[in-house]
């Protein structure tokens, strides 16, 4: 299968980060510019965890994006593991 997906990257941004679930063990996690609306990356995941959200971020600054802020729902010690 092809993939579709395919991002621009903003010189910074705000990224909003959510996962949602298709079934319970199936999700996507999402990775937006609050700005744009664009989604910057996305992650097919059994669940959620700080890794898996950590590495969004890191492979978005990767591509010479500044992360500005982190919008979460309140996802245990994630904003605390942040340090852009």
């Amino acid at each position: 299968m092809v993939d579709s997906f395919t991002a621009t990257y903003p010189k910074s941004a705000v990224i909003i980060l959510d996962t949602t679930y298709f079934s319970r063990t199936f999700g996507v996690m999402l990775f937006q510019d609050a700005s744009s609306g664009k989604i910057l990356y996305r992650k097919f995941v059994k669940n959620e965890t700080n890794r898996d959200y950590l590495d969004g971020l890191w492979y978005i600054a990767e591509r010479g994006t500044m992360i500005k802020a982190v919008v979460c729902d309140g996802h245990i010690g994630l904003l605390q593991a942040i340090s852009f």
